[in-house]
């Protein structure tokens, strides 16, 4: 399991992110589940879908190639985001003071991330987007397209944290041990530019 940002997403499946900008700018708490050290990969959609096409096209039958990006911890994307917040929506910032530690839903997976060393060494595939230009890009998107998100969080999807034990609650806030900006000493490991780029014939950029 990896993690895709960029354009157009599925609904459900961004209609979180979208929340967390939202609350960026109107200056509402960041909510990061336990204490932020859960381990993602990540990788911008432009590049996911060149490799897709890659895959295809040269890809050998029957075989199984697993795309991936760049391994992040939860923490450091919301910290990244808010550094882009802080560049292209000055008002608020530093946006980091937002960052809220609430309590984590059960069975949280503590590292999820791909080994793609196969498509890369086999068919050179390799990511046009660093983590941080494709959080950039990403964040530059939901900017500029406001309307368009803004009418997932009115049609059903108010925000709130899904998946959670009955009686956490979803907002509720860590107290013991927890710092706003390097975690929760409570949580133990345990409980946890527009456009795409063009490529050349062997995948590359």
């Amino acid at each position: 399991m990896n993690e895709r940002r960029g354009q157009r997403p599925h609904r459900p499946r961004q209609a979180p992110a979208v929340a967390s900008l939202m609350n960026a700018l109107e200056g509402k708490p960041l909510p990061v589940c336990g204490n932020g050290l859960n381990v993602r990969d990540w990788l911008y959609v432009d590049d996911h879908t060149r490799a897709l096409l890659l895959i295809v096209e040269k890809g050998r039958v029957g075989e199984t190639y697993t795309v991936g990006g760049a391994e992040r911890r939860n923490i450091d994307v919301v910290r990244a985001i808010c550094a882009v917040m802080n560049r292209l929506h000055p008002p608020g910032r530093p946006h980091a003071r937002l960052i809220t530690f609430v309590y984590d839903r059960p069975g949280h997976d503590w590292r999820c991330v791909i080994d793609a060393s196969k498509i890369r060494n086999e068919l050179g595939w390799r990511p046009c987007e660093n983590f941080e230009t494709g959080v950039a890009r990403t964040v530059e998107r939901y900017l500029e397209n406001r309307s368009w998100w803004e009418a997932i969080l009115s049609e059903r999807y108010k925000g709130d944290r899904l998946g959670l034990a009955v009686g956490l609650g979803g907002s509720a806030a860590l107290d013991p041990g927890c710092d706003s900006l390097t975690g929760c000493n409570a949580y133990s490991e345990q409980s946890t530019a527009r456009g795409l780029r063009t490529l050349d014939g062997a995948g590359r950029c």
